[in-house]
């Protein structure tokens, strides 16, 4: 008895020996236990994940870190903050039971979420994942966008800690890069700076806060504390040096998926986890880990006794617990029952069999193109959360192409060409009155084949661009009527177009290599139209411009097919290019080019936009703008709004919008001509009707693309 009594009086002294308050600053910097040495405080670093664990989440996180070891042999572990809508209860499971901690993001990622919400997420995940609800205990706000209310309910929910508020060196916790705030409980109030949310006096939680610590530069200048950008490898081994030397305080990897997928980003973080793991004392943990360990400090010498991997036993979900999972099926799904992939046809001749080394789904002969009318019917799960910037910016990295790549693969096909092509296709789709992102999906398809596989013969590069169109059209999965698709998609329809150039069978056989080649991340990522309906409504919501100033919106939609054209802005993000675009559009129309509202829900500022819409200015005043700016005059002139279907009645219902029928009324000015001449251009009375846009000719599809 006397033995518990003094190791329960040990545990006491060292959980309260680490006063950091507002009246005790300068202990923030300091390690918990008082232990002899600095030598004898571990280094721990937490990697942490936010928002839903998808398919493309999952395998990205297991190119990161799957199959490393640290020094006792155990995994390298993260925290996932997840958000319980759109998260695949298989990958959560075998996240659990591999060793990393689950904690909750709110259900859909709202701002300042409510009680429902933040306690929601916990049940929702604990209830498809079968982890018992008092392993989830830890919260991470929306946007970091935290107030006393979240961290009330956080305490009456039980949760363990918070990790929301940001911490840039030097603040009240840290002095300095090499002097970093611990983690603390907030039973002393919040010492702080309150930046991306509101703290009010007198705040006192029996809650943990896990800062978020900011990267320096090696200036020691703040970067950012999510995501920071430039080299990962040489920034977080900055930070683990400058802890090394100072007072050994954790180190934080704070990401979203989707935004660490560039091939030499996932290199340059996997070699950084390589050498810290490999240094003596430094340990990767999750955060509940880390809070234990404060709780009960030990030197470092005895640290790999409190870290244990046993492969946790108190899941109880239905149905066996998946130990593994694959996010990327391919030509399958991912069966939760069996934990393996299910292929499309495993029992047909040309379906698709499971390649048991990586468990993913293989084709067996050729691609088998399924009914038309079956794909349309599917539900339009792509949508779901279309108009949640975040996850848009996050999924939007999959579909960048590598400018760099293109150039070096192809040989026959020119810039131009690709330029000619695109703006052919671009006409195709208004001809046949296609909705408008289906040409932004099929250059996309377009640009990631070119960036892979050199087109040997430019006589096969216009087939090409019309496989990427069909599959596109069938990926969209939103046809006006079955009917209607299917038709469109006969493959007699794209080789009449081609002037017979290429036979039906050429274009089907085409067709199916496009399909197969293209991943499915890329099929459902989020082009420059969705960013730019985001933003539109989003403006319209602030009051930043009038729901009947289509005009301005035509302007910037007029810039964002324009910039298709260019190889070089293909190489941009969607979101950058439809922001730049609507701030382009914005000024030409005397209006502030980017205002807050805007900054505030995209996340870029004006100082970024600045060399994109450079680059717009420069392609609307070239030759094909030109030939494209009748067909969008046109439109404007009719109040013809192809894009404008079920996704903006949906929309409007969402943000509480103007109607439909706000459109521009005649006399409202036309998207001038000039960006220069905005000013003048914006008052002046409309133009007679412009002709008919022109209709691709077949006679000149094949002479078009001689260079």
């Amino acid at each position: 008895m006397l033995r518990i009594g003094l190791a329960l009086l040990t545990l006491l002294a060292s959980a309260s020996a680490y006063p950091c308050t507002l009246a005790t600053l300068a202990d923030c910097p300091k390690p918990p236990g008082a232990l002899p040495s600095i030598d004898q405080v571990p280094q721990f670093i937490t990697i942490t994940w936010d928002d839903a664990i998808t398919p493309y989440a999952y395998d990205l996180v297991q190119l990161i870190v799957g199959g490393l070891k640290q020094r006792n042999n155990c995994s390298v572990p993260s925290t996932f903050f997840v958000t319980s809508e759109g998260s695949q209860p298989a990958a959560v499971q075998a996240l659990y039971l591999g060793g990393s901690e689950i904690a909750t993001h709110t259900m859909t990622h709202p701002s300042l979420p409510s009680a429902e919400e933040i306690i929601g997420a916990r049940t929702a995940l604990a209830n498809m994942s079968g982890i018992p609800e008092e392993k989830i205990n830890g919260f991470r706000a929306p946007f970091l966008m935290h107030d006393p209310e979240q961290r009330a309910t956080l305490v009456d929910a039980g949760f363990l800690y918070d990790s929301s508020l940001a911490d840039t060196a030097p603040s009240p916790i840290s002095p300095s890069v090499t002097q970093r705030g611990w983690p603390y409980k907030m039973d002393g109030g919040i010492p702080q700076t309150c930046s991306t949310g509101s703290c009010v006096p007198g705040e006192a939680y029996p809650l943990w806060e896990i800062p978020l610590w900011a990267v320096a530069d090696a200036s020691q200048q703040a970067i950012a504390a999510m995501d920071p950008a430039g080299d990962a490898y040489e920034n977080y081994k900055r930070e683990l040096d400058w802890r090394l030397a100072g007072n050994r305080a954790p180190l934080g990897l704070f990401f979203h998926a989707g935004l660490q997928s560039e091939p030499a980003r996932v290199a340059q973080l996997r070699q950084f986890i390589e050498y810290a793991a490999s240094l003596p004392d430094v340990w990767f943990v999750t955060n509940q880990q880390m809070l234990a360990w404060m709780e009960n400090p030990v030197p470092a010498s005895r640290v790999a006794l409190q870290l244990k991997c046993d492969r946790p036993t108190d899941i109880s979900a239905n149905g066996p617990a998946c130990d593994t999972y694959v996010g990327d099926c391919k030509f399958g799904a991912f069966d939760a029952a069996a934990c393996r992939c299910k292929c499309m046809g495993e029992s047909v001749v040309g379906g698709y069999t499971r390649d048991e080394a990586t468990g993913q789904c293989t084709a067996m002969v050729t691609r088998r193109w399924p009914a038309w009318s079956a794909i349309a019917a599917e539900p339009g799960a792509q949508w779901r959360r279309q108009y949640e910037l975040l996850s848009l910016r996050e999924a939007e990295a999959v579909c960048l192409p590598s400018v760099a790549a293109v150039r070096k693969t192809q040989q026959q096909v020119t810039e131009r060409h690709r330029s000619i092509l695109t703006e052919w296709l671009c006409e195709v789709s208004f001809d046949w009155e296609l909705d408008s992102t289906i040409v932004f999906k099929a250059v996309s398809y377009l640009d990631h084949y070119l960036a892979q596989q050199a087109v040997e013969q430019l006589s096969s590069f216009q087939l090409l661009g019309l496989a990427c169109l069909r599959a596109a059209m069938g990926d969209a999965r939103k046809p006006a009527t079955l009917a209607e698709l299917d038709k469109k998609l006969d493959p007699a329809n794209f080789a009449y177009i081609s002037d017979d150039t290429y036979s039906a069978e050429e274009v089907e056989a085409q067709t199916q290599v496009i399909v197969s080649f293209v991943p499915e991340p890329l099929k459902r990522s989020p082009n420059i139209k969705m960013f730019l309906r985001s933003f539109w409504y989003r403006a319209t919501l602030k009051g930043a411009v009038n729901p009947d100033e289509m005009h301005i919106y035509t302007l910037a939609s007029f810039l964002v097919q324009l910039a298709l054209l260019s190889l070089e802005c293909s190489g941009h993000a969607p979101s950058l290019l439809a922001a730049a675009a609507l701030s382009l559009s914005l000024e030409a129309f005397g209006k502030a080019g980017w205002p807050l509202a805007l900054q505030q829900f995209g996340s870029y500022l004006p100082a970024d936009l600045e060399p994109v819409k450079r680059q717009l200015a420069d392609l609307q005043a070239t030759q094909a703008a030109e030939q494209l700016r009748p067909i969008w005059r046109g439109m404007h002139e009719a109040h013809s709004y192809p894009e404008f279907d079920e996704e903006w009645k949906r929309a409007v219902l969402i943000f509480s919008c103007a109607s439909r029928a706000h459109m521009s009324p005649p006399g409202a000015p036309e998207p001038p001509r000039s960006l220069g001449a905005a000013a003048a251009d914006a008052g002046a009375p409309a133009r007679a009707a412009s002709p008919a846009p022109p209709q691709p000719q077949p006679q000149d599809s094949a002479a078009m693309l001689v260079d």
